[in-house]
Parts: structure tokens; sequence; C-alpha cells
């Protein structure tokens, strides 16, 4: 009580105009909360009993309300107290009274009710609902960065198919790391040979592959007189060869 009368006097010079100028006695109420009959306290003060679970007192000057949680009624608007009244069935009919409108007040209602192990006693209002509620209040409160925070890349790519993975990289990127072979799979050859010079497209290949569809004009073209005589005395044998066939 001590305690509380202190708390009240510092509240007072903090929320008035100055220290001068203080707000008056009667705009504060002050209320001490337990979960027990306060016996040791009963002993020292006179406790007037206004309804079920509710006491008046004074303390030096001030009145004060005391409201004593395992005494009080089971009823729709009281379920946040019964959730701390320390008796089973207040506490059982506290939680399947009460949604808590707050994400942080989920939170500590979770472990407050883990704490009381009153999972599998049944409820219309369950602890697996009452966890799952949180869970996903708690995500829908976090950004995109959050959500991932912590993550490997692995986790992060799980379950997404191929396109969504390389969905917004540059070409670049999408090829880096992959050999060649694997670059160029699948692609016609137009689209391999697509943006080479000639000088490129023709690296490697020898020379009858490389002459290999193109029409006699096209193969004299620019050929010396002794190139072309080399020519025509390969035609002339490629000509005798298939006469014998015949």
């Amino acid at each position: 009580m001590d305690e509380l009368i202190g708390h009240y006097v510092n509240y007072r010079k903090q929320s008035s105009p100055s220290f001068e100028e203080l707000l008056p006695v009667e705009d504060f109420g002050l209320y001490a909360v337990c979960t027990r009959h306060p016996e040791n306290l009963e002993k020292e003060v006179a406790l007037q009993r206004m309804k079920e679970g509710v006491y008046d007192l004074r303390w030096g000057s001030r009145p004060v309300r005391l409201i004593i949680l395992s005494e009080i009624l089971p009823l729709e608007r009281n379920a946040l107290w019964l959730l701390f009244s320390g008796i089973m069935e207040k506490v059982q009919y506290g939680v399947s009274r009460y949604r808590a409108r707050q994400l942080e007040l989920r939170a500590v209602l979770n472990k407050l009710v883990a704490s009381y192990k009153i999972e599998g006693i049944a409820m219309s209002y369950t602890i697996e609902d009452f966890k799952r509620e949180v869970r996903e209040e708690f995500l829908a409160s976090l950004t995109l960065e959050e959500r991932l925070e912590g993550l490997p890349t692995e986790e992060r790519l799980k379950g997404l198919p191929p396109e969504e993975r390389l969905k917004g990289l540059p070409p670049e990127e999408r090829l880096k790391g992959l050999p060649p072979e694997e670059r160029l799979k699948g692609l016609p050859p137009e689209e391999r040979l697509k943006g080479l010079p000639p000088e490129g497209r023709l690296k490697g290949l020898p020379p009858e592959e490389r002459l290999k569809g193109l029409p006699p004009e096209e193969l004299l073209k620019n050929l010396s007189r002794k190139q072309i005589e080399v020519y025509l005395k390969k035609l002339s044998a490629q000509n005798r060869g298939r006469k014998r066939k015949i």
C-alpha cells in the first residue's frame, strides 16, 4: 500500500502543469489488485466489502479500491480478471470468454495459460486456437525483411517454381555459373550463332566443312588460279569415282 501511494504521488506530479499547480486529488483513483484474500493486510486495516471480490479501504488519507481476483464472480465482463485468479475453474472460464485484442497482450496470456497447464481441458476456444491466432497476428505485423531475416537462401526459395526464382534477375545473373553447353542447351542453331561474326562462326571447322553447301560460283570467288585448278581436279576425281560405282 505504501508503494501504491508513492506511485500515486509521483504520477500526480508528472501529470500536473507544475509542482506549484498540482491537479486535484479527486482526479485520481487508487486501485490495488491481488490474487488471494490479503489476510495480513486485513489485520492492519478494515476492509469494507462492496460486492463479490471488491473492497474499499483507507490508507493514510487516501481511499483505495481493492480487487481480489480469486473472489470475483465468473461473468463475461470479468474474463480478463479471472485469467489471473489462480483458481482452475475461473481461469478456464476466462480463457474461453476473453478475446485479446493486442498482440503483446496475447503473447503474455499465452505464457500465463501454459503456466496453468490447462491443455486438454474441453473448451470452445482451445489453447491451440489461441496460439494460432498469436502466430498469425505476429507474422502480419512483420515487414517482409523481418520475416526473411536469418533464413538461409535455400529456405527462402523453398517451394518456389523456377520461373518465380528467376523473376527480376538480369540475363547475366541467370546464366552466372552455368557452363557454355548448359547456356546453349535447347537453343536452335540460328539462335546459338546470332551475333557471332563470320570468323567466330567458322572457327575450328575444317576447310571442307566451311565450304560445304556453297554454290560453285561462291566456292571459286576470290580463289587464285592455282587454287581453282586444284579444286577442278578434285571435282574431276570425284566424278570419275561416281562413274565407276555406276
